[in-house]
């Protein structure tokens, strides 16, 4: 049966970050939709700095902060669509995560969750800069081509710095992908150990592929 977190010990704390989602919706989410809304605004708003923020009330700020969340949806869903299309990574299916999330122990849960919001973060992030990028660029090159392209960017320096972000874009995409699989790879160790504990007699050990803390 799955270990129930004790309250009392020190590591309470850090575990609720995880098996509360506090970490996977602030780093996974907030961060990466705060992001791409900032980029956007870079591109296209007249104060950078975001010096207006220091007068708005906590209400405007969780408002922000909810927007920021559901944009990081849409990002979720490009870096998944980037995940199967170019990297061949396919996420866990539901009933292999209701099984393991049955059986898994406090421990394991908790590193299953460092293993989401690192995907998450990183596949977020990477959608985020790789879709600003691309915003930048295509209205870069639509002032050009109205004749009114008035920037303080050179052309060589466009070029330089659209190929440092789309480098650190696909790099991030491509963590995403590798998080995946490793995220896969631990849940498949877990349920083989599970199963064969199930099946191996009271006096033997069972033996798996990947060794697995289970505390």
């Amino acid at each position: 049966m799955p270990e129930t977190p004790n309250p009392n010990t020190p590591t309470s704390f850090f575990e609720a970050l995880y098996t509360h989602f506090i970490l996977r919706d602030f780093i996974g989410k907030v961060v990466p939709g705060g992001m791409f809304l900032y980029l956007l605004w870079l591109i296209i708003g007249t104060d950078p700095s975001l010096h207006f923020m220091k007068d708005v009330s906590g209400f405007v700020v969780a408002g922000l902060a909810g927007l920021c969340w559901i944009t990081a949806l849409v990002l979720q869903q490009f870096a998944v669509f980037v995940a199967r299309v170019l990297f061949r990574s396919e996420s866990l299916d539901s009933e292999t995560t209701i099984k393991f999330r049955r059986v898994a122990t406090s421990f394991e849960r908790s590193k299953y969750e460092r293993f989401v919001i690192s995907k998450e973060a990183s596949g977020n992030a990477g959608a985020a800069i790789f879709l600003g990028c691309m915003f930048w660029v295509t209205l870069e090159a639509f002032k050009y081509t109205q004749g009114s392209y008035r920037t303080f960017y050179n052309p060589e320096g466009i070029v330089i710095l659209t190929s440092l972000l789309l480098i650190l874009a696909y790099s991030l995409l491509k963590g995403q992908a590798a998080y995946q699989r490793r995220q896969a790879e631990f849940v498949a160790s877990v349920l083989r150990y599970v199963d064969s504990s199930s099946l191996s007699s009271p006096s033997s050990e069972p033996t798996i592929d990947l060794e697995v803390n289970r505390q």
